[in-house]
């Protein structure tokens, strides 16, 4: 991994430009031992950076990110700061069918800041689920086209992030239970 090669690339600065009368480079002085000392704090900085990433890995599955953007965006995106990743997540999902609707729909209702209890109450337009039906059915009796069965499987997607929205907002607002 990206941490022992850090690792040994410290225990190499230490064995050869500090320990040792290294044959190549001679005995440790000070212009040997300034560019090691430069170098071990760049490494160890470079792993303590790579074991707090590793971190907040393991603990939330998730990375912060922070962005520069314009000031009038900036005020634009504040209010819906919270619903940012799942706008993000819809937008990158590359959609190249009718599905485009959908996920739009599902974006301007995230983009009104709506609270949590109303994502939880949200569904789609009936237009989006009687389209969803239809293709369902035409699945069923196998006479999806290529192009319908990319729209469907993009609506799964879509489908998808809305659960995974719909599960963690849930696991929010459940009262927790009182042990007696």
């Amino acid at each position: 991994t990206g941490e022992m090669k850090v690792d040994g690339i410290l225990e190499w600065i230490k064995r050869e430009l500090l320990d040792s009368d290294n044959p190549v480079l001679g005995k440790p002085d000070s212009f040997k031992q300034g560019v090691a000392f430069f170098f071990l704090r760049y490494y160890r900085k470079r792993r303590n950076e790579m074991q707090r990433q590793e971190l907040i890995k393991k603990e939330s599955g998730t990375v912060q990110m922070t962005i520069q953007v314009p000031n009038e965006m900036a005020k634009r995106l504040k209010p819906i700061r919270y619903w940012l990743p799942a706008i993000l997540e819809l937008s990158l999902v590359g959609f190249r069918t009718l599905a485009t609707e959908t996920a739009s729909e599902i974006i301007r209702f995230l983009s009104a800041n709506p609270s949590p209890r109303e994502v939880l109450d949200y569904h789609v337009s009936e237009h989006a689920r009687e389209r969803l039906r239809r293709l369902l059915t035409l699945n069923s009796a196998g006479m999806l086209g290529e192009t319908e069965q990319l729209e469907l499987d993009e609506l799964q997607k879509v489908e998808h992030i809305i659960i995974m929205i719909k599960t963690k907002i849930a696991a929010q607002v459940q009262p927790k239970k009182q042990c007696h």
